[in-house]
């Protein structure tokens, strides 16, 4: 697997942090800008489809500027953004430069440019690591700082692991403040604005203490499709993604980028039920199809009406009078059951789906299983806007 390492270092050379990273959290937020700028100039049209390769390199023969052109065929890979390496890895090497090749399908289009390692990460570390480090104290405000990133190509990743040398001699055992083990994870910062061509959907107005959930337009929809077809009985899944820490301060971010169908469930057509098998089969395909995502949360979908006695379920009937037909959307005592085991911590987040296109987000708030009556769709990656 090809990921890069990433070291903070002082301007004497001392270390005082250490992360896994993959490409696509490192540089989304600089391809999104950039494709956005060849927008505005016309040089890439609204809606077409890119990917992305970065690749590494040793020497200073950095190139000043970039270039367009006609290519072939825009080469295949699984992902829309992914690193090639034209040699070996060097992992005790420091990368000079990288080299950005932006495809843009439609059109046979190659964008090629050079950049610096501190330009292509720059937001990834003044929101997703600056700011933890000065929080913590490993960094103090006007310190300056180096950074470097190694090629790495093993399968030796651990993406939810931070090496904050300064911490450990303070500590009898490694700090993981982003391991799903960890009591209280400290989720890297992300600007809620970020997000583009948000469109905010629901039944009801955002609350100032809601989770903000961001969701991908085609894995939102690709929901819906699959709550579409299965109209006998309950179905349901995992939710992927990534939780953020809000740069304004606010709840903390959950986005849903990608889902994973759960087999082997006992289903009926009132209720569905996850094992530990299932659990344990959902957390091997997260690490195989989804290297440095995390769960956020789970899908399951009605196909009849229940009851919505306090007693029984939590609901609004005021979401199910604003749209009629289709089925209520509860959530059952067995439902806060399986989400008070398997989801408990405050980030988690539940969708109700029907056949009918209704949907509805759950949510922890003050200790209790409420709606969360408004949520944000976003612009799939690898599509221009």
């Amino acid at each position: 697997m090809k990921y890069l390492t990433l070291n903070i270092t002082t301007n004497e050379g001392d270390l005082l942090y250490a992360k896994d990273v993959d490409a696509a959290n490192l540089c989304e937020t600089f391809i999104r800008r950039l494709v956005s700028s060849l927008v505005a100039q016309n040089v890439i049209h609204t809606g077409e489809h890119y990917t992305v390769q970065i690749t590494p390199h040793y020497g200073s023969t950095m190139r000043q500027q970039g270039k367009v052109a006609a290519t072939a065929t825009p080469p295949l890979q699984e992902t829309w953004i992914a690193l090639r390496y034209e040699a070996d890895a060097a992992p005790d090497q420091p990368i000079t430069y990288f080299t950005l090749e932006l495809h843009v399908r439609e059109r046979g289009l190659l964008i090629e440019h050079d950049f610096h390692p501190q330009d292509l990460s720059a937001d990834f570390i003044a929101y997703g690591v600056e700011q933890a480090l000065l929080s913590l104290g490993v960094l103090k405000n006007g310190q300056l700082y180096r950074i470097r990133f190694y090629a790495k190509d093993d399968a030796n990743a651990q993406f939810d692991k931070e090496h904050l040398p300064t911490l450990e001699q303070q500590a009898t055992s490694l700090i993981e403040f982003l391991s799903e083990e960890s009591d209280a994870p400290a989720f890297p910062f992300r600007d809620p604005s970020a997000y583009p061509s948000v469109i905010a959907v629901g039944r009801g107005l955002p609350q100032p203490d809601d989770l903000r959930i961001f969701v991908r337009r085609s894995t939102y929809d690709a929901l819906l499709e699959a709550a579409k077809i299965s109209d006998q009985v309950e179905v349901g899944g995992i939710l992927v993604g990534s939780v953020y820490r809000a740069t304004d301060g606010g709840r903390l971010i959950v986005e849903v980028s990608d889902f994973i169908i759960s087999e082997g469930l006992v289903s009926s057509v009132t209720e569905l039920r996850y094992t530990f098998e299932s659990w344990q089969s959902h957390q091997a395909q997260l690490r195989e199809q989804f290297p440095g995502k995390r769960i956020v949360g789970w899908y399951h979908t009605h196909v009849i009406t229940m009851p919505t006695n306090e007693s029984e379920s939590v609901a609004t009937q005021s979401e199910d009078e604003l749209v009629g037909g289709g089925t209520t959307m509860f959530f059952s005592q067995h439902d806060v059951f399986l989400h008070t085991q398997f989801f408990p911590d405050e980030w988690y987040v539940a969708l109700v789906l029907d056949p009918w296109g209704k949907s509805l987000f759950f949510q922890w708030k003050n200790g209790q299983i409420v709606p969360c009556l408004a949520y944000h769709l976003y612009t799939d990656l690898g599509v221009a806007s």
